[in-house]
């Protein structure tokens, strides 16, 4: 993208009306000063202007994590959907994108993607498989087994993406206290690419073991 094609998104982008946190971001001297002067030439803020700017590029750098796989045994499009042994799965819940889907997901225990092709990947849940949902900034903030049924929304009025599929978590648990990202990679023993929406875990029962051990 040249300069000429930056300034003229930056123009014409319109303003988040979404919620918004705080955030504080130390930079160089130098680099401050280039924002500030981009802010003075399209006469707006600079916390705008440094919004607009890592917008474009964070979206860039979610979709080639999506495009990252794991070992070829945490691949789910390799899975044995005729084995009867129960997985393990991560599933964020995309607070980022929609804070309503996120909210309907842990406040009703629900397993659900949008999109091709990760609403699809929802169907290779099979019951009684473990599904951990994932927020954000939190962590592991509950987890239940699916009851194995694939069920699909058309709640969204856009017939572009009017839908999803999701599935049903039963002995669903919301925990008291999140296992942060930290706290997974320690109990694993390695890193998980945490912003892929959904993940299959051949050691997840880690995982449950010890959500079950500080549950007592």
């Amino acid at each position: 993208m040249s300069s000429s094609d930056l300034i003229s998104m930056l123009k014409t982008q319109k303003a988040s009306s979404q919620d918004q946190v705080s955030m504080t971001v130390r930079m160089p001297v130098e680099m401050a000063a280039q924002v500030d002067g981009l802010a003075e030439f399209l006469n707006i803020s600079r916390n705008e202007t440094v919004l607009k700017l890592i917008s474009p590029e964070l979206e860039k750098v979610k979709k080639e994590i999506d495009s990252l796989y794991l070992e070829d045994d945490e691949d789910i499009s390799n899975i044995d959907a005729a084995s009867d042994e129960s997985k393990f799965f991560i599933l964020n819940t995309n607070k980022g994108n929609n804070i309503e889907d996120h909210n309907r997901m842990v406040n009703n225990g629900l397993a659900e993607a949008f999109c091709d092709p990760w609403m699809f990947y929802i169907d290779k849940i099979k019951k009684n498989d473990v599904v951990f949902l994932y927020e954000n900034g939190k962590g592991i903030v509950s987890y239940g087994r699916s009851n194995g049924v694939t069920e699909i929304s058309n709640r969204k009025s856009d017939p572009s993406q009017d839908k999803s599929h999701f599935q049903k978590l039963e002995n669903y648990t919301i925990l008291d206290n999140p296992i942060k990202a930290s706290e997974i990679r320690s109990i694993l023993g390695r890193n998980i690419p945490f912003l892929k929406t959904l993940i299959h875990l051949s050691d997840g029962i880690k995982l449950l073991k010890y959500i079950q051990s500080t549950k007592k």
